[in-house]
């Protein structure tokens, strides 16, 4: 597989791959780091806990991107026009801006 076809691939599967990359994150995150430090360990059993959440979003069951377009764009059409290269973009801008936003 050449890099061009592997991020072909992510682009399209991203959430997907993201649900096996968290799971192993938990993994590591239990085993590891959880015996080291407490408190490491729950601040960064965040990432795959957003990973899964992003999963969720675009994948079981699914949904965002029509929600976005029809929802939050109000866009007529009923074919979806939020493309889904664009998710990882407006949702790390999103989560970006809430950090910042934090007192």
């Amino acid at each position: 597989m050449s890099i061009r076809e592997y991020y072909k691939w992510l682009k399209r599967d991203w959430a997907k791959a993201g649900l096996i990359v968290s799971l192993c994150l938990f993994l590591i995150l239990f085993f590891i780091v959880r015996k080291t430090d407490v408190v490491i360990f729950i601040l960064l059993l965040q990432t795959p806990l957003y990973m899964l959440h992003l999963t969720e979003e675009y994948v079981f069951p699914g949904g965002f991107g029509k929600f976005f377009n029809m929802g939050v764009f109000a866009h007529p059409l009923k074919k979806v026009q939020f493309r889904k290269g664009a998710a990882v973009i407006i949702e790390q801008f999103c989560f970006r801006y809430q950090l910042l936003s934090q007192p």
